[in-house]
């Protein structure tokens, strides 16, 4: 027969391991308790942020949807009953683009010395001269004569301060008995000529040797298109 201080062990054996179990049970219980309640706080918080933009979005639309309705209503009155006054908030126009700097046109003073004494040609070549140095670049100074007179001329036009070319021709009107209108109606083609076989573009102008200008004559030939 088994002695009782033996069996008093296995008696206590059972209860160990149900406390065990229950402890075990319960941590196991806080933990998911613990694990989850974090979740829904988060899960709480951005459903409420959705549903806050949710919100702004349909109140966008609304005054969009709204905006339009009362350009409609407006555009109604005015076929029905004339213009209404309503103040819609326009875009601002973007600022104007500067507008390129243009080029000043090249001006092309042609100047014809005709039959004349030397005298009267120094004083209306110098003459010309001092207006052409007033006159803003670009200007080149075409001077044409008769190749026998050129070596007093030349002198001059090194001396004028103007950008010049000194144009001649061989031919000898006075010889001929040619009259003087032809002999300048020469020396102008003999211009024209040097102008179209070196492609100066710009404005011609026939100045004679006792032509006067004012300086706003020369701003107005460069508006010529």
């Amino acid at each position: 027969m088994a002695s009782p201080k033996k069996a008093k062990p296995r008696a206590r054996r059972p209860l160990l391991l149900r406390r065990a179990m229950l402890h075990s049970s319960l941590c196991f219980l806080l933990g998911l308790l613990a694990g989850l309640a974090p979740a829904f706080r988060w899960t709480h918080v951005a459903s409420t942020a959705a549903t806050a933009h949710v919100f702004r979005a349909l109140h966008a639309v609304d005054g969009a949807f709204n905006h339009t309705v009362l350009l409609l209503q407006q555009q109604q009155r005015q076929l029905q009953h004339g213009p209404v006054d309503v103040a819609v908030t326009a875009l601002p126009s973007p600022p104007p683009e500067p507008e390129p700097l243009r080029q000043p046109q090249l001006l092309l003073v042609v100047t014809a010395t005709e039959r004349s004494d030397p005298e009267r040609r120094a004083a209306g070549l110098t003459r010309a001269a001092h207006a052409l140095r007033l006159v803003p670049p670009p200007v080149l100074w075409l001077v044409v004569e008769r190749a026998t007179e050129a070596p007093d001329t030349a002198r001059l036009l090194r001396g004028a301060g103007v950008s010049y070319r000194h144009l001649t021709y061989p031919e000898n009107f006075t010889a001929d008995g040619v009259g003087t209108e032809k002999e300048r109606h020469h020396q102008r083609n003999v211009a024209l000529g040097h102008v179209e076989e070196h492609r100066l573009a710009g404005v011609v102008l026939f100045a004679g040797l006792g032509d006067v200008y004012d300086l706003r004559f020369f701003d107005q030939l460069r508006q010529i298109r």
